[in-house]
């Protein structure tokens, strides 16, 4: 039989050894092809919003000035 202490660092083994297992089986997953795949579609997607992000105020700028010459 177990006392209290070793049931709790049973307990603590098991959880350990459960998120060593699922953190290996998430880099597996993330290097192989589909993983991989994966990152570039999120990457390519991140990109896209943060060049809006930075590069919206120049553009509304340059649409700006761009209708101020044309109509004059």
């Amino acid at each position: 039989m177990m006392t209290a202490d070793e049931a709790r660092l049973e307990r603590r083994r098991r959880r350990r050894q459960a998120v060593v297992s699922c953190g290996k089986r998430a880099v597996a997953f993330l290097f192989s092809h589909v993983g991989l795949a994966a990152i570039v579609v999120c990457y390519s997607i991140l990109g896209g919003f943060l060049f809006r992000a930075l590069e919206a105020p120049h553009e509304k700028q340059a649409r700006v000035r761009f209708c101020f010459c044309v109509v004059q």
